[in-house]
């Protein structure tokens, strides 16, 4: 078993370990002949048979059981501990760990497309919400006045005509199809008039603090016979007929957005809502608006939210159904429709 150092006396009693020590970690007090014995290259026999029970070989002692796997250096194995004891690799690691990814029925491009969609949407009703507010803080103007402005005959009611004819008194000229867009915006009924309570839709500000302004007010002009350039004062009627003129282009730009979702190759509006659809529940929630704006870096706020909710869901029962998603997102002029 090789040769052994002189144990004191005082140490006699720990000879047998001291003894095991040298006998395994110490060459240099080994024969020659005993060092270069091929026994010696190998492990030791209890670390052999432990190898052998688990249908592996014994590794030399100084060598690296990675360095034994040379044909897939990817996969460290250890030679006597088989297959059952196998380090993963990075990518094994990631397939255990990673969860079931939700796949996106889009394209990154058609994706992308739409999140600009809906970006620009909030952008084009916050700016109206904006022209809304200035004008509720004139204090001569009032809805009911306004409405009579369209409303000429007292009808109880205004059709198309009676908005070109109002629109032209503000030096106003939209085309057919734009001021098809904008009547069909407010009509909730779909019945080519537009009532007192959609003319208040149109033209009132989302914001509590603001509608009350209107609300509350009451007409300065109770003869339904009088001249519509002069039912408010000149900085009012400005103002109302920025409103007007924000109310055709903010339609116009709506279309061009749905037009150019609708020209592209791949867009589909299934797939576009499936994609809104996180949760897979078959209604679109203000919440998964917000998260698919969010995800692509745009934030924007409560109010702004609520705003493009209304946008989509008609019934104002707080969930959006596909079919109110496509009557909005789908191209409504009369040449593309």
């Amino acid at each position: 078993e090789g040769i052994l150092p002189n144990i004191p006396a005082h140490r006699s009693s720990n000879y047998t370990s001291y003894s095991r020590r040298y006998r395994y970690y110490d060459d240099s007090y080994m024969s020659p002949q005993r060092r270069a014995s091929p026994s010696r290259l190998n492990t030791s026999p209890s670390r052999s048979r432990f190898a052998r029970s688990l249908g592996g070989s014994p590794t030399r002692r100084w060598e690296s059981p990675a360095r034994n796997n040379v044909d897939s250096p990817s996969k460290t194995t250890s030679s006597f501990a088989g297959d059952r004891y196998s380090t993963p690799t990075k990518g094994m690691r990631a397939e255990r760990s990673s969860s079931p990814v939700r796949k996106s029925p889009l394209r990154p491009s058609d994706e992308n497309e739409l999140v600009r969609a809906l970006k620009e949407q909030v952008n084009l009703d916050k700016d109206l919400e904006g022209v809304k507010q200035d004008l509720s803080l004139r204090a001569d103007f009032n809805l009911l006045d306004a409405f009579r402005i369209f409303d000429i005959n007292g009808k109880g009611y205004a059709t198309s005509f009676d908005l070109e004819d109002a629109l032209k008194v503000y030096d106003i000229f939209p085309s057919r199809d734009e001021l098809y867009l904008v009547f069909r915006k407010y009509d909730k009924n779909n019945d080519g008039r537009w009532r007192y309570s959609d003319f208040c839709d149109a033209f009132t500000p989302k914001s509590a603090e603001y509608s009350s302004l209107l609300q509350n007010r009451r007409p300065f002009n109770s003869d339904n016979y009088y001249r519509r350039e002069e039912v408010f004062s000149f900085e009012t009627k400005l103002q109302f007929k920025k409103l007007l003129r924000f109310l055709v282009d903010s339609e116009i730009a709506a279309e061009d957005i749905r037009q150019k979702l609708a020209d592209r190759p791949n867009f589909n509006v299934y797939d576009a809502f499936k994609f809104l659809d996180k949760n897979d529940s078959g209604k679109l929630t203000m919440d998964e608006f917000y998260d698919t704006l969010r995800e692509a870096g745009n934030f924007v706020s409560s109010k702004d939210l609520e705003m493009l909710m209304e946008r989509y869901d008609k019934n104002k029962d707080g969930k959006v159904s596909y079919s109110d998603f496509m009557n909005e997102i789908a191209p409504k002029s009369p040449t593309r429709a």
